[in-house]
């Protein structure tokens, strides 16, 4: 790829994008900003879980089994890929290149502290590329035009089909997400209502949308965090680990407490 102009090419438009805004960040916000960005969010998250978001290195596989047919598929793409890569005699061998980069890409994230779902977003075009081959490759095997065709269809709906059913009743079951993120909405405009000058301390939820409607800092609570002495918000889907603990508002998916800490 080193004599491939496309390369350069590449090379140049991603520097052209990233460049400017990093050296934006350097000017105004250095040293906190390499600090915070490189330092917290890169290499602390990589060494150890953060945010409570913790889970062993078959986290990601586990996770897999939650929809049955992108494992499936993945399997099956992956031992095509992986038997192309080996007795393939093609120099370029796209079939290996793909089969080492989602591997690679899976390793990585499983060896790595934190554990976040939306972190295996990356591998998924790499995924895909190896089911639609390899889909690809097995009607290639008969000349058949017709064959291919009703094939390709009988197999899409087959696979389609079904997995469009079960992940619509899992994200409408008991109408979870919706409550998670009304909640989140009506806890810390609570909060901010009615103890604007204590902090918030969270566990298990998402701070991105904790911390819009607040429009302020949001802290994330694990076994390991100190807490000092007064009183805070703490708001959890599960009991809080603190002995003086009054519950203000009670949710679907947590509630909300008022900790007094001696």
């Amino acid at each position: 790829f080193i004599k491939e102009k496309y390369f350069y090419y590449g090379s140049l438009l991603f520097f052209a994008i990233s460049v400017p805004w990093h050296l934006i960040e350097t000017i105004r916000y250095s040293p906190s900003f390499w600090n915070t960005y490189l330092g917290f969010h890169v290499l602390e998250r990589y060494a150890k879980p953060l945010e409570g978001h913790t889970g062993s290195f078959w986290y990601y596989a586990v996770q897999m089994k939650d929809n049955l047919v992108l494992l499936g598929l993945t399997i099956i793409g992956l031992v095509n890929f992986a038997l192309r890569a080996i007795l393939g005699k093609d120099k370029k061998n796209e079939y290996a290149y793909i089969s080492i980069t989602a591997v690679f890409i899976f390793l990585f994230f499983s060896i790595a502290g934190t554990k976040l779902a939306s972190y295996m977003v990356v591998l998924y075009p790499f995924l895909i590329i190896m089911v639609a081959k390899t889909i690809y490759d097995i009607f290639n095997l008969s000349k058949n035009y017709w064959f291919k065709v009703v094939g390709l269809c009988a197999i899409s709906l087959f696979f389609i089909v079904p997995a469009f059913l079960y992940n619509s009743s899992k994200i409408n079951d008991n109408g979870y997400y919706s409550h998670y993120y009304y909640e989140d909405k009506a806890f810390v405009q609570f909060a901010i209502q009615q103890y604007s000058n204590l902090n918030i301390l969270v566990y298990s939820r998402d701070l991105p949308s904790l911390i819009f409607y607040a429009n302020k800092r949001i802290y994330s609570w694990t076994p390991a965090t100190k807490v000092t002495s007064g009183s805070l918000i703490f708001i959890s889907p599960n009991p809080p680990p603190f002995p003086n603990a009054q519950l203000v508002l009670k949710g679907q998916t947590a509630n909300l407490f008022l900790v007094t800490m001696p």
